[in-house]
This record gives C-alpha cells, sequence and structure tokens, in this order.
C-alpha cells in the first residue's frame, strides 16, 4: 500500500516538475521572470495544475484499478457457481415413498419357532435337569 502512494506521489512530483520545467524553457528576460513567478502563484495556474495532477492520478488509478475488478468478478463468478451447486442439491426431486396397498394388522403375529429356537430351548431344558 505504501509502495503504491509512493509512486503516486512521484508520478505528480515529476508532473509538476515537468510543467515548471517546461514554462522555466521560455526565454529569461525579466519581464518573463516575473510573468512566471504571477502564473505560479494565480488561482488559474493552480487549478489547472490540480486538474492535470488529478487526471494523472486517475490513470494511475485506473491502472490499478483493472486488477481490482478482475479479483472482483472472479469472486462473484465463484459465488454464483456455488449458488448453482446449492440449488440444484436442494432442488433435486425427492425419491417416491411407496406406500403399501394393504393394512398392517393391528395385533403382533405371533412367530413360529425356527429349529435353531427349538434347539436353543431343548438345550435349556437339558440344562435345567
Amino acid at each position: 500500500m505504501g509502495e503504491k502512494n509512493r509512486s503516486k506521489r512521484d508520478l505528480a512530483e515529476a508532473g509538476r516538475l515537468g510543467l515548471f520545467g517546461k514554462l522555466e524553457q521560455q526565454p529569461n528576460t525579466l519581464s518573463s521572470i516575473h510573468k512566471l513567478n504571477e502564473r505560479k502563484r494565480s488561482k488559474f495556474f493552480r487549478r489547472r495544475q490540480l486538474l492535470r495532477l488529478k487526471r494523472l492520478r486517475s490513470l494511475q488509478e485506473q491502472r490499478t484499478g483493472e486488477d481490482e475488478l478482475e479479483a472482483e468478478l472472479e469472486e462473484l463468478e465463484g459465488v454464483a457457481l456455488d449458488e448453482q451447486l446449492l440449488q440444484t442439491a436442494t432442488t433435486a426431486p425427492a425419491p417416491p415413498v411407496q406406500v403399501p396397498a394393504v393394512r398392517l394388522p393391528t395385533q403382533p403375529v405371533l412367530h413360529k419357532n425356527t429349529s435353531e429356537a427349538d434347539e436353543f430351548a431343548a438345550s435349556q431344558a437339558e440344562m435345567a435337569m
């Protein structure tokens, strides 16, 4: 962050020095020096200079702004993809539930003993003896 600010300051300073250097390249007579000093002090000159500096800054910011916009676009695309995945996961049709058409008996059905149960009961009876 500090590197950006320093480069912007350097750019503004270079623009300011270049502008003053251009004006100072005019013929150096006493009257031209007075005019130059007056122009430097005049509001009009300051406004023009500020506008130029603002243009330079905006050009510099546009370059860095593109990277930020691309990063934001990638983030938004990622969010959109996440939302699509969530929508497809939540809107998937539920499997149909099959309900038996036959009424189930309300009384429990007694199960007949199987051969294993019979063997177990027989062994229990033998052990009890």
